[in-house]
């Protein structure tokens, strides 16, 4: 191809037809550029293509990572819900201090000592709010609601360290002193060893109160922040199905 344009200039050219080689070659430019202009569309198309591809395969996995969040929320929740429930019933006993119930602290005290983490792991969920596919995604409803999730996640972390801190430094130390662990934990792996506690001493115990109190405030906070966290997934979830329904 390459041999037959050339020597068609080759002609003009010797045939002294100057203005008709000048239109020629002007026409190869032209055709050259219009040819290179059309690969470059066509590399263009076939790269957006594949980021495109890319990003279904991307929302299909961080569908999937939700779907496994609000799950394990849920449970958690229910957890949350009988921990508080059970700390308010022992704070119940210890305000109306009736000799009668305090044998109940036995089996509302294991409330105490129970540790409910909110970390969560969405790895292709991370990845995909800190990469470049945010910035592309036109979608600027998904795009805040993911940058919310980014902060709401990094929070739980944070939250959960703080509840792990106040256990390790405050709850643990007081059960170890105070009460028989493996009495109130009711657990078949542990063994009791007898020591006998008088929980009609402990509705005087004010560090008691204090401690169940914070230990309530601390799981209430906690239910409410997993329970806004899960209102995000939801909404990130609609936002991600409503980009796929436009594929």
């Amino acid at each position: 191809m390459i041999k037959f344009f050339r020597k068609i200039r080759q002609n003009l050219l010797s045939e002294g037809k100057t203005v008709k080689y000048l239109k020629y070659a002007i026409g190869e430019i032209v055709l050259v550029v219009i040819g290179i202009l059309i690969a470059l569309a066509i590399n263009n198309w076939n790269d957006e293509k594949q980021r495109k591809n890319g990003l279904l395969d991307t929302f299909e996995s961080i569908l999937g990572e939700i779907a496994i969040t609000r799950s394990m929320i849920i449970q958690d929740s229910i957890q949350l819900d009988a921990v508080i429930l059970t700390n308010q019933k022992s704070l119940y006993i210890l305000k109306t201090k009736n000799v009668d119930s305090a044998y109940q602290l036995v089996s509302t005290l294991g409330g105490l000592v129970d540790l409910q983490s909110l970390k969560f792991e969405l790895p292709n969920t991370m990845r995909f709010i800190e990469d470049e596919n945010l910035k592309k995604v036109e979608n600027s409803a998904l795009k805040q609601l993911a940058l919310k999730l980014k902060s709401e996640i990094s929070f739980l972390d944070f939250y959960t360290d703080y509840t792990t801190t106040q256990y390790q430094s405050i709850i643990e130390p007081y059960v170890a002193k105070n009460l028989n662990y493996a009495e109130i934990q009711n657990s078949t792996t542990m063994i009791n060893t007898g020591q006998k506690i008088d929980y009609v001493e402990l509705f005087e115990d004010i560090e008691l109160s204090n401690i169940l109190n914070l230990k309530l405030e601390a799981d209430i906070a906690a239910l409410r922040y997993v329970k806004r966290f899960n209102l995000t997934l939801e909404k990130v979830e609609k936002e991600i199905r409503q980009e796929l329904r436009k594929k």
